[in-house]
């Protein structure tokens, strides 16, 4: 039950997180007029007794309980709130804006809302993060939304069943960090002016049907680490020739399932620093403090990526991890050597596409790597033995190649079944079932098979050495036939006897002659 604390009408600060208090929030709660700070998040509360009337209450946390039923409207001064995860199945409040005077930071996410985002929202002047993901909100983004409010760091609108084009009113002033429109039904194209957002780190369009090029727009924007267009219907090259800018800090890219062509740009990968710096990063998370505060209230940026053929969701986005995803498109030509500079990647997919020619060797640089796809392309050659030195490689899929020769053995690749070298006629070994025949391709393209050809040349040339000397050295012939007989004799003893009787019958006859 919720602790009795009515007497402490001095209490300003209540933190009651993280316990298993059950029922409704009491409603003498809001007699307690000095109180500025209150946190009852992770708990098991149902309901609001009564609104909160608290004027000098400046944080409300109630995220991840099981509060249902209509949004509480906050007190008129509040800077941070925290309705996160909870079971609210309601409406957006038409005037919920006209109490974010002084917010900060506001957050309806996980919960199950419904209907559009009201106008009001855009008359704060001070918002810098609104989360409203993983509800079921629809309609067309405001575009006041993204034009006013000159303050928004973070827009995460993930997972709803917002439709129409992304509005291309993003200030010259924009200073956003993180962008995240992911699982709607838009549609058009990335809007030009996205390019003003100079300060954007994370950019997540993915599982739309935004229908565009490459967004190159974006090239000159340098701080980014995050860029998921995954599941839309772009088209083209990736390489923006005409655009000097680099990407320094990428860390994650994800480009599968869309369409896609040409060759992987090598000038255009050998910018991507941050895929190849060394072991001097520090484990840190992507997020963002609106209020600098030290009580572990602050935005986490979150992102769903493919990992070792799973969708995860990654809820926190470690600065060292690293994954780069360009499955299910139509690159073609060789896989680029800049690849093999990525050092520190964990997650590789290069699968579904027309890439050919060999593996690199150098990909047995990427001593991080966990995870590595190029199944379904055209690569041919051999697997280079490199590859057994990725002593981190849990998942490998070299599946329906052209690829021939003995499957290298060692550290990881022992533990590595059929499925991962499949649909690769040339291949041999372990573990599959078809034994090597050390067979060699020639300039010609012809297969030789030496294990055939070194026994019929065999054959031919023990042959030679008996059958030469019988048919031109009398001597040889002579003595051949005397032990063969004297052999066959010994095995046989009758064909003796029956030897001796015809040499009888044949000196008779010439004697009567």
């Amino acid at each position: 039950m919720f602790p009795d604390l009515r007497n402490q009408s001095k209490l300003f600060h209540l933190d009651l997180s993280d316990n298993q208090i059950t029922g409704p929030v009491p409603g003498w709660i809001s007699e307690l007029s000095l109180l500025q700070y209150l946190n009852l998040s992770r708990n098991l509360l149902v309901d609001l007794e009564r609104p909160l009337s608290l004027l000098g209450l400046s944080i409300l946390d109630l995220h991840h309980n099981q509060l249902q039923g209509s949004i509480p409207v906050p007190p008129s001064f509040i800077t941070y709130v925290d309705y996160s995860s909870n079971n609210f199945s309601s409406s957006i409040p038409p005037n919920i804006g006209n109490y974010f005077n002084f917010t900060f930071f506001f957050s309806l996410s996980n919960n199950h809302l419904i209907g559009a985002i009201p106008q009001s929202i855009c008359s704060s002047e001070w918002l810098q993060v609104l989360d409203l993901s993983n509800n079921s909100l629809s309609g067309a983004i405001p575009s006041c939304l993204i034009e006013k409010i000159k303050t928004l760091r973070v827009l995460n609108l993930r997972r709803n069943n917002f439709d129409g084009i992304i509005p291309d009113k993003f200030p010259r002033s924009c200073e956003l960090k993180t962008l995240d429109l992911s699982g709607n039904n838009l549609q058009g194209q990335v809007p030009k002016s996205l390019a003003n957002c100079t300060m954007l780190e994370v950019l997540d369009l993915g599982n739309n049907q935004i229908n565009d090029s490459f967004p190159c727009l974006l090239k000159n924007i340098s701080s980014f680490r995050v860029l998921v267009l995954r599941n839309n219907m772009f088209s083209g090259p990736i390489g923006c020739p005409q655009i000097e800018g680099t990407w320094p800090r990428l860390q994650i890219v994800d480009l599968a399932f869309n369409h896609f062509r040409g060759n992987l740009p090598d000038i255009c990968l050998k910018t991507w620093e941050g895929m190849m710096e060394g072991g001097n990063r520090s484990l840190e998370h992507i997020r963002y403090d609106p209020l600098k505060l030290t009580n572990g209230l602050y935005y986490q940026d979150s992102i769903t990526v493919t990992l070792k053929g799973l969708e995860l969701e990654l809820v926190k986005i470690p600065t060292v991890f690293t994954s780069a995803d360009f499955s299910s498109n139509n690159f073609e030509g060789p896989i680029p050597d800049a690849i093999g500079q990525f050092n520190v990647l964990y997650v590789l997919n290069l699968s579904h596409n027309v890439l050919t020619g060999q593996i690199p060797s150098s990909l047995g640089n990427l001593s991080q790597l966990e995870s590595l796809d190029l199944s379904s392309n055209q690569l041919s050659g051999q697997i280079p033995a490199q590859l057994t030195s990725l002593t981190f490689l849990s998942v490998l899929n070299l599946s329906y190649n052209r690829l021939v020769g003995r499957i290298p053995t060692g550290n990881q690749f022992l533990t590595f079944s059929s499925d991962s070298f499949e649909g690769n006629q040339g291949l041999c070994g372990p573990p599959l079932i078809l034994s090597c025949n050390y067979t060699f391709v020639s300039n010609s393209g012809i297969d030789i098979d030496w294990v055939f050809l070194s026994a019929g040349l065999g054959y031919i040339f023990g042959s030679g050495i008996i059958v030469l000397p019988l048919m031109f050295c009398k001597r040889w012939r002579t003595w051949y036939y005397t032990h063969v007989n004297r052999v066959i004799f010994r095995i046989f003893p009758q064909l003796e006897k029956r030897r001796k009787n015809l040499g009888r019958r044949a000196q008779r006859n010439r004697r009567r002659q």
